[in-house]
């Protein structure tokens, strides 16, 4: 067989060249077709992700929010955890945790803050403080080496009787003290057994309230005939000590006497 003429030669590398490019044509448009479908589907995933949540949620410092469905990158999830960190070192202080204790285990881990208010109970094995300042503390045992009180509330009473007059006996009587402002209300009985007291009570002339502190209160009763009964009230913080001064054989008041230690 003769071989080919170079006309047949060169015509059938054309039509080869023709298949070659329409084959890359094809293999184009395949992969633009792939690439569109695919493009399609990450838009549709993320709007469908994101379908319900509007992430509008603001959060303190830099922590970052994360929306509904929405995968959480490592990155920004380390990032909030040293936020948080942060933000409770503000409040309490540096944290440290004692290696190798479990998360929610009872360890060494300790708290370092200049001051804590709390409007809640406070529950602690054992605690150092250099100054505590609580409306109410129940404690089961405390070691206290140094307390402070500027003041606290309620009462004490103090009792005597009045002195006798002639032949007849003075009737008891009682002082009441507020121990935070040291006012003295007193009431006597209308009779000599304190069976029966008066209805209506009186402030103690020399002893009313006074700086808010702390106070106590003790009553002498009268003498027989001789000396009259009186009132002392003393500040438990300063131990300053002031007296309501007796003025009749009842009890009552003729001044205030300050009564040197």
């Amino acid at each position: 067989m003769p071989p080919p003429s170079i006309e047949v030669v060169l015509s059938e590398v054309e039509s080869l060249r023709a298949r070659v490019a329409l084959l890359e044509r094809r293999r184009r448009h395949w992969s633009l077709l792939v690439v569109a479908v695919l493009v399609g589907v990450g838009l549709f995933s993320r709007v469908s992700f994101a379908s319900g949540s509007a992430c509008s949620e603001v959060l303190p410092g830099l922590l970052t929010p994360f929306c509904a469905d929405e995968p959480a990158m490592a990155s920004a999830v380390t990032q909030n955890y040293r936020e948080l960190i942060k933000l409770v070192e503000l409040k309490v202080g540096t944290i440290s945790v004692a290696s190798g204790v479990a998360p929610g285990a009872a360890g060494t881990a300790s708290i370092a803050t200049a001051g804590l208010n709390t409007s809640g109970n406070v529950t602690a094995g054992s605690m150092n403080t250099g100054s505590l300042s609580a409306t109410s503390l129940s404690a089961t045992s405390a070691n206290i080496q140094t307390l402070t009180a500027v003041s606290e509330n309620g009462y004490v009473l103090s009792c005597g009787h009045a002195s006798y007059l002639g032949s007849v006996q003075g009737n008891p009587f009682c002082c009441r003290m507020n121990v935070s402002n040291g006012d003295t209300v007193c009431n006597v009985a209308t009779n000599a057994n304190g069976s029966a007291w008066s209805t209506t009570s009186f402030a103690y002339p020399g002893l009313a309230a006074t700086t808010t502190a702390r106070y106590t209160l003790a009553c002498n009763a009268g003498e027989p005939g001789a000396n009259f009964p009186f009132c002392c009230r003393m500040n438990v913080n300063t131990g300053a000590a002031t007296c309501g001064q007796g003025n009749s054989y009842s009890l009552g008041s003729s001044g205030q006497a300050n009564v040197p230690f």
